[in-house]
């Protein structure tokens, strides 16, 4: 499948995607003993891998940010969210490996970079919780990565596109 246009197939799904992402996100129905997994970041850093081209993926980073403030302006951990997640997609060709793993990869350095951009002091005084969230954050993105394989597009088709 060829990613011609802004508008594609692939960027229609991923658009509901991060929409779906932002309402489970903000409902609060994904925590698990008061941890919350940041299903947006973890979507976002895995549609990296799902799109080529800058302008699409900045679109979703767009609406994800714009849909998922929660009060009057822009929330700073979701425009952290979205600078976390323009850096990965910039440096995406330097990922080592294959394209799941490198979801994995991703995931865990963004949740973490993310506490240390907008809570250090949490991540410093509660090491342990922040560590939980990195694992359900893994988790959610495993699920996520498989959705978005079948609904996005499977990696032979993304390999055949470029």
């Amino acid at each position: 499948m060829r990613e011609s246009s802004i508008f594609s197939r692939r960027f229609a799904a991923g658009a509901l995607l991060v929409l779906l992402a932002g309402i489970i996100q903000s409902s609060g129905i994904a925590a698990v003993g008061g941890v919350r997994p940041n299903i947006l970041l973890v979507l976002l850093l895995t549609l990296v891998f799902f799109f080529r081209e800058w302008k699409s993926y900045a679109a979703l980073i767009a609406i994800a940010t714009i849909f998922s403030k929660t009060e009057i302006g822009f929330s700073s951990p979701y425009i952290v969210i979205a600078i976390i997640s323009a850096c990965v997609f910039l440096v995406k060709p330097h990922f080592p490996g294959h394209r799941f793993f490198n979801v994995i990869l991703a995931v865990i350095a963004g949740t973490i970079i993310t506490y240390v951009i907008t809570d250090l002091k949490f991540l410093g005084n509660d090491p342990f919780t922040v560590m939980i969230e990195v694992v359900y954050n893994v988790l959610v993105g495993i699920v996520v990565y498989l959705l978005a394989e079948r609904i996005i597009g499977n990696e032979t088709e993304f390999r055949t596109s470029r």
